[in-house]
């Protein structure tokens, strides 16, 4: 009957999931694979029943380092006006605004965003997000990306560098940290496009009164 088929079925799944994370599933899966499975269910002594450990998505970060909101605020807004201040002085050191033929960057920041408009590269928007205590990048070169507060080095970092080194052991750590060396954080990333734009040295210090 269709409901007896139906039973079958759920059977057959159990017994597969029960054999791909149990510890004798290697010992089964030698004869080759299964064909004709019969409704059966397969029980073990509480000792060995199999447990599956919860899986940590990699896109979990916390906002671990403001206590409040007002306190991711603060560091936020100075984060991008500093960033701010600093590339419109770097521009008008190396562009020139009466120079028809080249056309000027322009950067803005408002409510919380940061647009810095590169002709003929496109746009970069840096802004807050606050529910996540995060700033959020958008680039046509290398396209969006997440980066959290770290207060020891106080650097907004990229929430991938943050999840690669959170899931290593102690001793990889150093492997990890030496990897992202000068990419893991927001100024490493603008000082970088910057570079591959223009071959031009930005010097991008937040200097942040907090």
């Amino acid at each position: 009957s269709q409901n007896n088929s139906f039973i079958h079925a759920i059977s057959k799944l159990s017994l597969i999931q029960t054999l791909r994370v149990h510890p004798f599933s290697k010992v089964f899966r030698k004869n080759g694979p299964f064909h004709g499975f019969p409704s059966l269910s397969l029980s073990f002594p509480s000792s060995l029943q199999p447990t599956l450990s919860p899986i940590k998505s990699i896109t979990h970060i916390t906002s671990r380092a403001f206590h409040t909101e007002s306190d991711f605020h603060t560091i936020a807004d100075e984060t991008l006006e500093c960033i701010q201040e600093q590339l419109e002085e770097f521009f008008e050191q190396h562009f020139d605004e009466d120079d028809e033929t080249q056309e000027f960057p322009e950067i803005n920041v408002a409510s919380g965003v940061l647009t810095l408009t590169l002709p003929p590269h496109g746009t970069w928007v840096l802004n807050k997000q606050t529910p996540n205590r995060q700033i959020w990048w958008s680039s046509p070169l290398s396209g969006p990306r997440r980066y959290e507060w770290e207060d020891g080095s106080k650097q907004w970092v990229y929430t991938r560098y943050v999840d690669e080194l959170s899931t290593e052991k102690v001793s990889s750590q150093s492997a990890v940290e030496s990897e992202w060396e000068g990419k893991k954080s927001l100024t490493d990333a603008l000082v970088n496009e910057i570079r591959e734009l223009y071959s031009l040295e930005l010097k991008l210090d937040l200097d942040l009164q907090i």
